[in-house]
């Protein structure tokens, strides 16, 4: 004899309150909205900003219609309480005057209003995303060329700028070698070169006290200068692993560490690629060729 089917299992959460959540029927609609609302927080597009600016606009309404509903919601619930104070005032006044109206139909009729706004608002939200959307799809190898135009010139920028501060950082010590040669020539003390080949001096406590580093290292100025090329490097080619999958033209759902058979073309090409992949990942760690 079969076996029926748990009620619980075709409905696994009833009863869980779920005030707030997402209807289970729009799941899919809310996650295409979440999906398509993603944007960079810097535009480098001007025709996107119009769309972008629309959206904004819609989402605008949407808010204000939605925070209209919930304001109606909350006046409603309350509504026949206060409908049953207002009644009894009268019938305690001797029942002179009109009676009092209820006020739960006009609130019904209101919040069918302020829900049709907002429905319609969130429609109007919902076609400019898929416009945007549509739009990037169409034009996507001219966006990619003119952000990544845009990202060479800012990392070639940020060089330039550890240069400049490289540059600034020897004339500074300079200058103040040749002011405290002022304040002592002709020397009375020993000569001797401070130690400004390291951040800081060399003093611990500025180290520990913006890098958290106890017991603090010395830090080289020239190899700090050195990370913040690499740093500009790295920032010039940065993304997650999902997003850099997608870049290279692979399936972010099929990492490259998938098991395969080791003595197999497949297995060969694999190790070939993950060796590679070691030795690119030791070079940006460490700056220098992977020893493997």
């Amino acid at each position: 004899m079969a076996r029926s089917r748990p009620t619980n299992l075709i409905e696994p959460f009833s009863g869980l309150d779920v005030s707030g959540f997402v209807p289970r029927a729009d799941l899919g609609m809310a996650e295409r909205r979440a999906v398509l609302g993603i944007f960079p927080r810097r535009s480098l597009w001007p025709d996107l900003d119009v769309l972008n600016e629309e959206i904004a606009e819609q989402t605008q309404h949407l808010t204000a219609a939605q925070a209209r509903t919930s304001s109606l919601l909350t006046e409603c619930a309350l509504a026949p309480e206060r409908d049953a104070d207002r009644l009894a005032e009268w019938q305690l006044a001797g029942s002179r005057g009109p009676r009092p109206e209820p006020t739960v139909v006009a609130l019904d009729a209101q919040i069918a209003e302020a829900q049709l706004d907002a429905d319609a608002a969130q429609r109007a939200v919902d076609i400019k995303l898929e416009e945007r959307g549509a739009f990037v799809e169409k034009h996507r190898g001219r966006l990619v060329a003119v952000a990544a135009q845009q990202v060479t010139a800012a990392g070639d920028r940020m060089l330039e700028l550890v240069d400049e501060l490289e540059h600034a950082r020897a004339t500074l010590i300079e200058l103040r070698s040749s002011e405290v040669w002022a304040h002592t020539y002709p020397p009375t003390i020993p000569s001797g070169e401070s130690p400004t080949a390291h951040i800081a001096g060399g003093r611990a406590a500025p180290i520990t006290s913006t890098l958290g580093l106890n017991p603090a290292p010395q830090l080289q100025a020239s190899a700090v200068l050195e990370l913040l090329r690499l740093d500009a490097d790295a920032l010039k080619t940065a993304a997650t692993p999902a997003q850099r999958a997608v870049l290279e033209g692979r399936n972010p759902n099929h990492p490259r560490n998938s098991a395969v058979w080791s003595d197999t073309d497949e297995g060969r090409q694999k190790a070939a690629e993950d060796r590679q992949a070691a030795r690119q990942a030791f070079e940006r760690e460490w700056g220098r060729p992977a020893p493997f």
